[in-house]
């Protein structure tokens, strides 16, 4: 158990330095001998959406998630892997779920969440997009964020769609904080509705903003 224990950890190392194909060489090597190691099976997937195969990334999950329901890291690892396949209802069936236990407070976990990441979109250029949905409805939080991260996990930009309250009525802003030296010194508006887009629609307006 306790060489099990060592060789997870070094796995989750190197996936924390980037090193996915080394790390993921680690879990595969665990569930060969262990099919069942849930820690192993969650990580395997979440490098597979990482590395853009979601396709290869389902199957682990699934299995994952037969051993843990209720678990918020295989709950988010599902919506993200079958929103990068397209599978629009089983998307809804999971945010459903992760909701429902957020509310419940059946997680103590999820509960203290404000955001999690639901899509995960990689770029030509190297960088990864992390799609970030709310959870937290306080006045001024964003609705949906889209945050552009180099090979390095550091931040280059980020959009938001936000609901503001105006005069005429609650209204849609799609829009990007500019930072200087660390400190937001100007907001950008990019798009401006009455009413609020749907995910793939917001999604749309967002990555045509990032890559003109």
């Amino acid at each position: 158990m306790t060489d099990w224990k060592k060789r997870y950890q070094e796995g989750v190392v190197l996936e924390k330095d980037g090193k996915r194909d080394e790390a993921l060489a680690v879990f595969s090597k665990i569930l060969e001998e262990d099919p069942g190691a849930r820690g192993s099976l969650l990580m395997s997937g979440l490098i597979h959406i990482r590395k853009g195969d979601c396709g290869a990334a389902l199957p682990l999950l699934q299995k994952f998630q037969q051993l843990e329901p209720d678990h918020e890291g295989g709950l988010i690892a599902m919506i993200k892997a079958h929103q990068a396949l397209g599978n629009t209802e089983q998307v809804e069936l999971f945010r459903r779920k992760l909701l429902s236990d957020r509310s419940s407070g059946k997680s103590s976990r999820l509960k203290l969440m404000l955001s999690y990441e639901r899509e995960v979109i990689l770029q030509k250029d190297g960088t990864t997009i992390s799609v970030q949905e709310n959870l937290d409805e306080s006045p001024g939080r964003f609705i949906w964020a889209y945050v552009v991260l180099d090979s390095k996990n550091v931040m280059q930009r980020r959009l938001e769609w936000t609901r503001i309250e105006a005069p005429g009525g609650a209204q849609y802003v799609l829009g990007e904080p500019k930072t200087e030296r660390g400190l937001t010194n100007q907001y950008k508006v990019h798009r401006l509705f009455n009413e609020q887009p749907d995910y793939s629609k917001a999604r749309g307006l967002a990555l045509a903003i990032l890559n003109p």
